[in-house]
């Protein structure tokens, strides 16, 4: 018997994350991406601005079986103007969950908010934690995340939120922040300056998830989980800045036949405690890649083009 596919409507999946969500659930869902970003093939793309007055007639007519949000300034430019940071990261996600129509046949609306919400916490045992935020990026995704429990209070639809740790990954679509996140900072510079450069003293301990490992837990869970739910998602353990540069330049040194240096701008730290933990009071049954599969595929990326 033929089954009607489900309706994933992204918002802001034109991302990192969200381009790999989408290429991973396009063949067995219809997804339907809004967002101000590149098209992604082989899906229908709608072009919208949600962070200014638009028209909602263009999406509430969909009725999504499921929303993944994704739409939010990155950490640089969340800081730069609080109210254009409220506007984009919070305020477009009301109003999306203000119109009845889009909510009528929703199973699940599925957030992505960050591990930033906890400020600057070292042992991040649970979700059960504290939330302290202490910028402006971490301040607007708690915001969203409060206003999910009032949504879920009032209509009972499923809730999911995952605080990503940092994520890393070959992008699928080359944006102008594509390699900002450390990780794919040094891949970069490692290839093609010979060098990498770490911005700080490199002691602290950072958690990051390989973008494969990420996309199979969401697969693994966005359906499962009922109720409103928030999940930490970090890999197996957390790492130094600078154990990480060590681990890119060992493989960039075998792969490309060079001497990679790497560069400590600031050697001044005035703390002792360098550990970070980040974990999750969900069993998720997920088996992470070792850092130096995800930084081979890094370099196997740049090595295509």
């Amino acid at each position: 018997m033929y089954s009607k596919k489900e309706i994933i409507l992204f918002i802001g999946g034109s991302g990192f994350i969200g381009s790999h969500l989408i290429n991973k659930f396009k063949q067995n869902y219809n997804v339907i991406n809004v967002s101000l970003g590149s098209k992604i093939k082989n899906i229908k793309n709608i072009k919208l601005d949600l962070s200014k007055n638009f028209d909602i007639k263009k999406i509430n007519k969909i009725k999504p079986d499921y929303i993944f949000f994704l739409l939010s300034l990155n950490h640089t430019d969340s800081e730069k103007n609080l109210k254009n940071s409220l506007n984009v990261n919070f305020h477009s996600l009301c109003s999306i969950l203000q119109d009845k129509k889009i909510l009528m046949n929703l199973k699940t609306f599925i957030y992505f908010s960050t591990a930033q919400v906890y400020g600057n916490k070292q042992m991040i045992l649970s979700e059960d934690e504290k939330t302290s935020p202490k910028n402006v990026y971490g301040l607007t995704h708690l915001l969203c995340e409060k206003y999910l429990k009032y949504i879920y209070n009032k209509n009972k639809k499923n809730i999911i939120i995952y605080r990503v740790a940092n994520s890393y990954g070959a992008p699928i679509l080359e944006r102008k922040n594509s390699w900002d996140s450390v990780i794919n900072d040094f891949v970069k510079n490692a290839h093609h300056a010979n060098e990498i450069i770490i911005k700080s003293h490199g002691l602290f301990k950072r958690n990051f998830i390989y973008i494969d490992d990420l996309v199979r837990i969401v697969d693994r869970t966005f359906r499962s989980f009922k109720g409103y739910k928030i999940l930490n998602v970090g890999s197996f353990e957390s790492i130094s800045i600078k154990n990480v540069a060590n681990i890119v330049k060992r493989i960039a040194d075998f792969r490309l036949k060079k001497n990679v240096k790497i560069k400590i701008l600031s050697k001044n730290y005035s703390k002792n405690n360098f550990s970070f933990i980040y974990k999750s009071k969900y069993k998720l049954s997920a088996k992470f890649k070792d850092y130096s599969y995800g930084i081979k595929k890094l370099f196997d990326y740049l090595d295509r083009k």
